[in-house]
């Protein structure tokens, strides 16, 4: 199956009039979750992002965002759209800093991934330790070295939220090629690799992103900012 990948970049950095207003579309376990951050900062990115994600969705069902609900599987916590049920989307989010990603798709095992590219010292380290010995050789002889590794982390993460298996699924349990247009699965332990696509792309100038689904191509990549347009500023 062939579709459109939604992808909408959100501004995380709201004035607290909105944040009070987009409060309100949460459900009230989404409230207490958002309660439990330690710092202000973190639970207004929580609040926009949750927020933004209940829009968009309810954009793509026609339902309004505050009636949807979310469960998640027993095993490893997986979210799924509960209400409305059958709709057959999967959807996922990431954020890094003050940006947030929203990603939906035909494919029920989906993931998104963002950072934001900063210099990291020890990158080279850290790629030894989490990702496999071909992964970080590659890494550790390319000329673009730090941009590798970052497009090499979010291939990875991106899969590793579309499983919905969480940190339980280790990044050196399976290799990614991101040299190939596109990039693909080499090896993997979660079954048929060649059932698996992705894209890498650029939600923002400083930022990379990539995007991982189960049995779709992702042949057009639909990427556009949300706007909380109906709120004050």
């Amino acid at each position: 199956m062939t579709a459109t990948i939604r992808l909408r970049t959100v501004n995380l950095n709201r004035s607290p009039s909105v944040v009070n207003h987009l409060l309100k579309l949460l459900s009230d376990d989404e409230i207490d979750r958002a309660e439990r951050f330690r710092f202000p900062r973190d639970r207004r990115r929580f609040i926009i992002r949750r927020a933004a994600l209940r829009q968009i969705i309810a954009k793509e069902v026609g339902t309004p965002a505050e009636h949807l609900r979310f469960s998640a599987e027993p095993e490893f916590g997986r979210p799924f759209l509960a209400v409305p049920d059958a709709t057959g989307l999967g959807f996922s989010s990431s954020h890094s800093e003050e940006l947030g990603l929203i990603g939906l798709g035909a494919s029920a095992r989906f993931g998104v991934d963002m950072e934001r590219v900063r210099r990291i010292s020890d990158f080279a380290a850290v790629a030894t330790r989490f990702f496999t010995p071909e992964e970080a050789a590659a890494i550790g002889e390319a000329g673009d070295a730090l941009d590798r590794f970052y497009r090499t982390w979010v291939l990875k993460e991106a899969f590793v939220k579309a499983l919905g298996q969480g940190l339980s699924h280790p990044l050196d349990s399976f290799s990614v090629a991101i040299g190939a247009d596109p990039p693909h699965l080499l090896s993997a332990e979660a079954g048929d690799a060649s059932a698996w696509h992705f894209r890498l792309f650029k939600p923002a100038p400083g930022w990379i992103a990539a995007v991982a689904a189960e049995h779709d191509p992702m042949a057009t990549l639909d990427l556009r900012s949300w706007s909380f347009d109906a709120f004050p500023c």
